[in-house]
């Protein structure tokens, strides 16, 4: 059996949330009978069992495909020279500290020996001359002077000790059988005559996922957005990926399924009594904000990539490069312009600022998977937001953060309480009001909007009373009342709205 040793770079790869397909192609050059074609340099942490090879040409077979790995001794030559100059350097430190200390006993030695003759001197009432003095200080100078320098000495021997200790853990872990490990596929071809063959190979590797990431950039004359999606490739295979075509998957290969549990439903019945309720904060979590008749879906976060229930598969716009080392590379797969409409948001009860809006319909062909937002306005970054899945056509509104000219007021005012006597129900009232203030020179357009409970029962009733609040507002489906304030330069303006609860006697809550 002749054995050729083939150059089959990698053509493609799929990348799953957990894995990826990765695809080699290319032309072997083969004798008539049975040939060996080896591939160096595949990742050794290919599935075996998701091997494939095939051959499109005509009269040539692939008989066998495999795996095989070796373990890969790297010289240590350059390391060991290494270790031995550091464990000299660690021995000369050591030489030096022990003659600093030895040095350092013997002059606090001298100085204590020196203190007890003045105190001597002291008791005999000699004083202390000028000659005494000056020799005093050259001890205590001397005797500093060599314990900074042994702290500094100290300092080196520990980088040194420790550079020596990461030198050693480098040389052991080449000792390990297990440490490095090469791999080489190994194909077996049957050809009926001399010639050229098309190979093709593919086989599933771990240690790879991708996400998406957006990029928003905001123009503000005429206001427009600019939307470029990327996918975050990761991947410790140990093969790098080079030029390849890359395709990036939302299915799940390893999601599975289970058999649902089959469980016991018990009705009971409650003596009727007291009803109680309580409040809730209930989030209305949409995905988009609906349009080019897609409906409004309201969805929980979904673990990995969601894709709207649909699996997808993108392509890479260019080709890629994908180098084995863990780390993010980023792919671009998608971008577009849209229109999009600017407007300042206040919700006071939230936060006491105005944030800057932006909504805008999805022009691409290709939905948005959810994933996180660079935002850059004024050819800069200005922070970071989350989309959900966005279909084509469907509106997405995205926040810029807090407007630093305008400042928010918001104070609620609880009203006297009413208890009907002769009835049965209980009232509450209390007032709202929110003032928003424009310190800049430029006039703007401020939404304002508040909310009120809803209720969902009939003896709790909850009404906005029309004439006492702004421009007699009424609040939508979802309890939510909007204003459009026009401010000039330095001016400001207030809303207002009244709020009655009316509660029956049989509520406790």
């Amino acid at each position: 059996m002749r054995t050729v040793d083939l150059s089959l770079p990698v053509a493609s790869v799929v990348v799953l949330e957990d894995r990826a397909q990765v695809t080699r192609a290319g032309r072997a050059a083969v004798s008539a009978g049975r040939s060996r074609l080896v591939v160096q340099g595949v990742a050794p942490v290919a599935v075996d069992k998701s091997v494939r090879a095939s051959s499109t040409t005509e009269g040539a077979k692939i008989v066998d495909v495999r795996i095989v790995r070796t373990p890969v001794f790297v010289s240590t030559d350059e390391l060991d020279a290494e270790i031995r100059r550091l464990r000299e350097v660690v021995e000369e430190h050591e030489g030096r500290m022990r003659r600093l200390h030895r040095e350092a006993y013997d002059t606090d030695r001298l100085l204590v020996s020196f203190l007890d003759e003045v105190a001597e001197d002291a008791a005999w009432a000699r004083a202390m001359t000028a000659e005494k003095r000056a020799a005093y200080e050259e001890l205590v100078r001397r005797s500093r002077h060599l314990a900074e320098k042994a702290a500094r000495h100290a300092a080196d021997l520990e980088e040194e000790k420790l550079a020596l200790a990461r030198k050693i853990e480098r040389r052991r872990a080449t000792e390990r059988p297990d440490g490095l490990v090469g791999a080489r596929l190994e194909i077996d071809l049957e050809a009926d005559v001399a010639g050229e063959a098309d190979i093709d190979v593919s086989y599933v590797v771990p240690n790879a996922c991708w996400r998406p990431r957006h990029r928003v950039t905001l123009s503000e004359a005429p206001p427009g957005v600019s939307v470029e999606t990327e996918a975050v490739v990761w991947q410790n295979t140990g093969e790098d990926w080079a030029k390849v075509q890359l395709s990036l998957s939302t299915e799940r290969a390893s999601l599975g399924a289970a058999v649902p549990k089959l469980e016991t439903d018990r009705l009971s019945t409650k003596k009727k009594g007291a009803l109680v309720v309580q409040t809730r904060e209930q989030q209305v979590e949409e995905a988009g904000l609906g349009g080019g008749g897609v409906a409004i879906r309201k969805t929980e976060e979904m673990p990995g990539i969601e894709d709207g229930g649909e699996a997808l598969l993108l392509r890479a716009e260019v080709a890629a490069d994908v180098p084995s080392d863990g780390r993010p590379h980023a792919v671009p797969i998608a971008s577009f312009q849209s229109p999009a409409e600017v407007e300042l948001v206040v919700m006071a009860e939230l936060a006491q600022a105005a944030i800057t809006k932006t909504t805008f319909s999805s022009s691409s062909k290709r939905p948005l998977l959810a994933g996180p937002v660079d935002l850059v306005r004024r050819g800069g970054a200005a922070g970071r937001a989350r989309v959900g899945f966005i279909a084509p056509g469907e509106k997405v509104a995205i926040g810029w953060g807090p407007e630093p000219t305008i400042r928010v007021f918001r104070e609620v005012e609880p009203l006297k309480d009413e208890t009907n006597l002769l009835g049965s129900w209980h009232t509450q009232t209390h007032d709202v009001r929110v003032r928003v203030v424009n310190l800049g020179s430029r006039p703007t357009v401020v939404t304002v909007k508040e909310r009120v409970p809803v209720s969902e029962i009939d003896k709790v009733k909850i009404e906005v009373v029309a004439k006492e609040t702004t421009d007699g507002a009424q609040p939508d489906e979802s309890g939510i009342l909007s204003w459009k304030l026009a401010l000039g330069p330095y001016a400001n303006k207030t809303v207002s709205l009244r709020v009655v609860t009316r509660r029956h006697a049989d509520v406790v809550g």
